[in-house]
């Protein structure tokens, strides 16, 4: 996977650029995907992230491993959320795998627990969670959490 820098995205925050690759296994790095991942951090008046925030979007962006969280309780309880909201669709999952039926109950439970799952994604995203550590949690891919923050289900 190419390196993704600061300047790569800066560039794609300002629009002087419109994607950065990140090779076949990654998909591209959109400016609403930046946008996704910076709308947990500390912008300045410009509406920019913070010097020091552009870091630790790139490490973000270049990692594979689940982060550290490092936001307090917020991200913890995001966590917890996460987890709980995925279980919730395996079982239901299960329990339709289970029916031999199709029963349009079962049907919207499982409608439902993904739209939670979703909502449990974004509210991770947004208390400053590590993508990484989202994909883990929803034992779903880096790009497939990006995919479900910007509404591409």
């Amino acid at each position: 996977m190419p390196t993704v820098t600061i300047d790569d995205l800066k560039e794609l925050w300002s629009g002087a650029i419109v994607q950065i690759n990140r090779g076949d296994e990654y998909s591209p790095i959109t400016q609403e995907d930046l946008y996704a991942l910076a709308n947990g951090c500390d912008l300045d008046d410009d509406g920019r992230p913070e010097e020091g925030d552009w870091q630790v979007l790139a490490d973000q962006f270049n990692s594979d491993e689940p982060g550290e969280l490092t936001g307090g309780s917020d991200q913890h309880i995001a966590v917890q959320d996460l987890a709980a909201a995925r279980r919730r669709l395996a079982e239901v999952k299960a329990e339709q795998a289970a029916t031999k039926t199709r029963s349009a109950s079962l049907r919207l439970a499982v409608v439902d627990a993904k739209d939670e799952l979703d909502q449990a994604i974004q509210t991770a995203l947004n208390a400053g969670v590590p993508v990484t550590t989202i994909a883990a949690e929803a034992d779903l891919s880096v790009p497939r959490i990006y995919q479900i923050c910007d509404g591409r289900r």
